[in-house]
């Protein structure tokens, strides 16, 4: 009976998540911020390690100057807050294959319930599965071959038209 009470308590408590999401888009990236439990988060404050820096400056400054991680905000239950947390451009990509690109980051998360309980949580995000995934925009290796021999089969059918007209 005790350990069912204890359990009724904690689904009452806020449960803060953090994951990377790219939105449904496959240029961009999206820290997300999920209170999956039934109590109110409060005062929800996150630090990002190593340094936040993805080559964006804009993104940079938001990142160092967002309430969100300075002064905390108020996260309700079932309630997702989406920050965008970087653009996937080909330098960024290229940054991640060469390895200057850090592939992971640490979010520390703290924050409290209604009644001032602080909770902490900390959550390793993956940033290189985002830039290594295929970009409709990309050319594989089969891509360059096959417009290679399409430009050779266009180059002979010039040749071969050039020597009708000869004739």
């Amino acid at each position: 009976m005790q350990e069912q009470l204890e359990l009724e308590k904690l689904k009452k408590e806020p449960n803060i998540s953090a994951y990377l999401d790219n939105g449904g888009s496959i240029r961009s990236v999206l820290l997300v911020l999920s209170n999956d439990g039934e109590g109110v988060a409060k005062e929800v404050k996150a630090k990002i390690s190593p340094s936040f820096d993805l080559g964006n400056e804009g993104l940079k400054k938001y990142f160092e100057r967002n309430a969100l991680f300075n002064k905390g905000v108020t996260i309700v239950p079932f309630v997702k807050r989406q920050i965008r947390f970087a653009w996937i451009t080909p330098e960024l990509k290229s940054s991640c294959k060469d390895g200057t690109l850090n592939a992971q980051y640490e979010l520390e998360l703290e924050y409290k319930n209604i009644n001032g309980k602080l909770f902490k949580s900390t959550f390793t995000l993956a940033v290189d599965e985002f830039f290594n995934t295929l970009d409709p925009l990309d050319k594989t290796d089969f891509t360059k071959i096959a417009e290679s021999l399409e430009t050779i089969a266009k180059f002979i059918e010039s040749i071969n038209d050039t020597q009708a007209l000869n004739k």
